[in-house]
This record gives C-alpha cells, structure tokens and sequence, in this order.
C-alpha cells in the first residue's frame, strides 16, 4: 500500500518493444504513461524499424491507453502496425514483459533512493 505522501521522485515509465526476429529492443521513457507518449513511442519505431518490414506486429499490455481513442487513430493512419491484444491476466505471452522480467531479476534490485533533499550526510 502507497501512503498519501508517496512520490515517484523523477521515476520513468518505460515503453519497449522486442524484435523476436533478432532480439533486438526498442525502447524509449517517458514521465508519464498517457496515449501521446505511447504514440510517440509508435513514431519512434515506425522510424527506427526498417521500411522493408511491411508489417509490425505488437502485443501490448491490457492498459486502457493501448486502446484509448487517439492510439485507435493513429492506428488507423498507419496501418503498418497491427495490435494483438492478449487475454487479461496474461503477461507471460508478451515477450517484452519476460524481456522486462529477465531484466528486473538480473540486473535491477528493488532499493529504496532517497529524495534529492533528503541525502544523508557523508
């Protein structure tokens, strides 16, 4: 439970996307977790993925932004890439959140930072 004074401090969300083909990650953060900044992260994968790529294929998450009206838009525009929602409650089919998991168990630790204003005195 997040107490009434909780703070992310300048936490990142992190938006990414697995090439199963090569295992190559895009990835991009953003302070916040809207449409706009998932749309731009669309953008930078339309750019960054190869133009010889007809179709890209995504599996995202069950957040309501993946299915918000603005990403339906731009989607409707862009019709190179299609979305696979998968079922509720299943993460292990989306490659990105194993890709994610890999990394949280690997390389990042749970650690509690303190505030910019609150260092301790060395």
């Amino acid at each position: 439970m997040v107490g009434y004074e909780y703070g992310r401090c300048g936490a990142l969300n992190p938006f990414a996307a697995f090439d199963t083909r090569t295992g190559k990650v895009y990835g991009m953060t953003a302070s916040s977790e809207r449409q706009s900044e998932f749309i731009s992260f669309l953008e930078q994968l339309d750019r960054e993925v190869p133009a010889s790529a007809k179709m890209i294929h995504i599996v995202p998450d069950n957040l309501r932004m993946h299915k918000g009206k603005q990403v339906q838009a731009r989607l409707a525009e862009h019709p190179r890439f299609v979305f696979h929602h998968p079922p509720v409650h299943c993460s292990w089919m989306n490659r990105v959140e194993q890709w994610f998991g890999m990394a949280r168990r690997k390389r990042l630790r749970i650690a509690d930072f303190h505030d910019s204003g609150n260092w301790p005195n060395e």
